[in-house]
């Protein structure tokens, strides 16, 4: 008997402990690109319910205390995980205050890679509080942003939890290789340069 196409679909992941987190901020919060996203982490990662990689956030949605958006909330919402990495598409404000809470809770060290996307957050607060922080320099699209997502997934559980054996740059361009070029952000106001942070060409 012919499998119909949902028995024909394999899933590739397999059970374990640790999780990345990616949450989906401005922008990427979207129904299309969200189930398009969740679509595809749960064929090829599983998703942390059933025991596989993946913890999804969605912002403002998960973040909800009594009607009103609390993103001093995650670390509530990761605290009972084991995390390899965070991505953070389209950071909303104050994101990096509660990247800083979480950080206190691990001696003001970071306990994983974070990396963030797009971020509408405070630049200097986002920059000192994640470990890689990418710009655009043209639109992207979402089957592009996609590709971008899972090659970021895919290497930070690679890092064993830091990035401190290479340099930001040499990070930045491992992880998206054959995805998208980068180069230095530069600050327009101050002429500086921060070593995580990057233009994606």
């Amino acid at each position: 008997m012919q499998k119909t196409s949902e028995e024909s679909v394999t899933n590739d992941w397999k059970t374990t402990e640790r999780k990345v987190c990616v949450i989906f901020g401005y922008e990427y919060n979207r129904e299309d690109f969200k189930a398009k996203a969740l679509a595809s982490f749960s064929q090829k990662y599983g998703m942390a319910e059933d025991g596989g990689l993946i913890l999804p956030l969605v912002y403002p949605d998960d973040f909800l205390h009594s009607g009103r958006a609390r993103i001093s909330s995650l670390k509530d919402l990761v605290a009972n995980y084991y995390l390899d990495g965070m991505i953070i598409l389209g950071a909303p404000e104050s994101m990096n205050r509660a990247l800083a809470a979480i950080e206190d809770e691990y001696g003001g060290k970071k306990p994983y890679p974070v990396v963030a996307f797009f971020p509408q957050d405070d630049m200097l607060g986002i920059e000192s509080t994640c470990d890689l922080v990418f710009e655009r320099a043209s639109e992207i699209s979402d089957d592009e942003m996609l590709g971008i997502v899972e090659a970021t997934i895919e290497y930070l559980p690679l890092c064993h939890g830091n990035l401190e054996n290479r340099t930001e740059i040499e990070h930045a361009t491992q992880m998206l290789y054959g995805k998208k070029g980068i180069k230095r952000y530069v600050d327009s106001d101050t002429g500086l340069s921060p070593e995580n942070h990057f233009i994606l060409e």
